[in-house]
C-alpha cells in the first residue's frame, strides 16, 4: 500500500485500517444500507435485487432475499429511527423498475414482502422515514411523500430541473433536505404537507357527513310519500261495484 500524503505542514498522517469487509460479489455496487439499534445489526441492498441482514458482532450474513428482478438503489429501516428492535423492524427498498417495496424484518434474518407499489416514473434513489410517512425521491426528478404502510400518495414537492440523488430529513424543524444533479440542495416544509393532509381529512369528512345526511333526506322523503299514497288509497274507499276482487 502506497503511504498516505503528508499534510499541508509537513507532517505525517496516519493511515487507517479497515476493520471488517463483507463482500458482495464481484460488479454488485451495495447501493445503500442502514444500521438497526444498538449498531449490531446491518440491513443492505445492491445491485443485483437482493437484501442482506448481516450480524456484525458475528461478521457474517445471517438472512438475504431477492426482493426484486431489478436492481435495488435505495434503502430505509424503521429500527434506525423509531427504536423499534429488529425482531420487528420495517424495511423499505426503491427499485431501478421505480417500485417501492415493503418487508417485515424478523430478528433471525427472515424477510416477509409486505407491500409494493409504482412510486416513480424512474429509478428511485433514496427513502427516508418520517413519522408514519416514507419520503421518497428519484431520477425523475420528484420527491413524493406516502403513508408507509399502504402506499398511499399524500403529496409531492416538485423544483429541481435535475435528478434528485440524496434526502435526509431534519426532525426538529419538520424540513427534507435534497440534493440533486441541477447542482443545488433545497429544503421543503413537511409542515406544509402535514397542514394539506389534515384540510383534505376535513373536507373528506365533511363530504361524507353531507353525504350521508342528504341520503337519510332522501329516505325519509320517500317514506313519507309512501305513507301518504297508502292514506289517500285508504280514504278512498273501494270503487263503485261493491268491494274490489
Amino acid at each position: 500500500d502506497e503511504p498516505a500524503e503528508p499534510r499541508p505542514d509537513g507532517s505525517p498522517v496516519a493511515a487507517g485500517s479497515c476493520a471488517f469487509m463483507l463482500e458482495f460479489g464481484s460488479r454488485n455496487p451495495v447501493a445503500d444500507m442502514a444500521l438497526l439499534r444498538g449498531g449490531s445489526r446491518l440491513v443492505a441492498c445492491s445491485w443485483d435485487g437482493y437484501l442482506r441482514f448481516v450480524d456484525l458482532e458475528a461478521r457474517k450474513c445471517i438472512g438475504m432475499v431477492q426482493a426484486a428482478s431489478s436492481s435495488l438503489r435505495a434503502l430505509c429501516c424503521s429500527g434506525t429511527l423509531s427504536g423499534v428492535e429488529p425482531s420487528t423492524a420495517q424495511v423499505y427498498v426503491g427499485t431501478e423498475s421505480c417500485q417501492i417495496l415493503g418487508l417485515f424484518l424478523s430478528q433471525d434474518g427472515t424477510f416477509e414482502k409486505r407491500c409494493s407499489w409504482k412510486a416513480h416514473s424512474a429509478q428511485v434513489t433514496a427513502l427516508r422515514l418520517f413519522k408514519s410517512w416514507l419520503v421518497s425521491a428519484s431520477d425523475d426528478r420528484a420527491i413524493r411523500i406516502w403513508i408507509a404502510s399502504t402506499g398511499v400518495l399524500l403529496d409531492e414537492f416538485r423544483g429541481h430541473v435535475g435528478a434528485v440523488l440524496s434526502l435526509d430529513i431534519s426532525l426538529a424543524d419538520k424540513m427534507v433536505w435534497s440534493s440533486s444533479r441541477d447542482w443545488t440542495v433545497r429544503s421543503w416544509d413537511l409542515r406544509e404537507v402535514e397542514f394539506r393532509v389534515r384540510e383534505r381529512e376535513f373536507m373528506s369528512k365533511m363530504d361524507q357527513e353531507s353525504y350521508a345526511e342528504e341520503v337519510a333526506q332522501r329516505l325519509a322523503a320517500k317514506a313519507l310519500k309512501k305513507k301518504k299514497g297508502k292514506q289517500k288509497k285508504a280514504a278512498a274507499g273501494p270503487g263503485r261495484g261493491g268491494r274490489r276482487r
